[in-house]
């Protein structure tokens, strides 16, 4: 019984990954924005009619709400041209790099 507990626990810790699939077969994985951009760069080209699937039935906003990401979450939702979603990513990735440092800026 402590093994079951303990392993719910881990569980319950554990980052909220998004997996990127194609028929059942995991073709990607990301656990934060960082990881979400590079894989969306990577199966722009790969696999690009997965990618639009996931962005279209609006499996990547929901992830992004979920990992306390809203703001992004509101700007992507109902952008279905992944070429744009790519590079909405990569934007608020770098808004948030120079909040951050003008954050860090000021603590110091």
């Amino acid at each position: 019984m402590h093994s079951v507990q303990l392993a719910q626990e881990v569980e319950l810790d554990a980052p909220l990954v998004f997996y990127f699939r194609s028929y059942d077969k995991i073709i990607g994985q990301a656990g934060d924005l960082k990881e979400l951009a590079s894989e969306m760069r990577r199966l722009e080209f790969e696999n690009p009619a997965a990618l639009k699937y996931h962005l279209v039935q609006g499996h990547i906003v929901s992830w992004l709400h979920s990992i306390n990401e809203a703001e992004l979450a509101i700007e992507l939702d109902g952008v279905e041209n992944i070429s744009l979603a790519e590079r909405m990513v990569e934007k608020f990735l770098e808004r948030k790099s120079i909040l951050l440092r003008m954050h860090q800026g000021r603590m110091h």
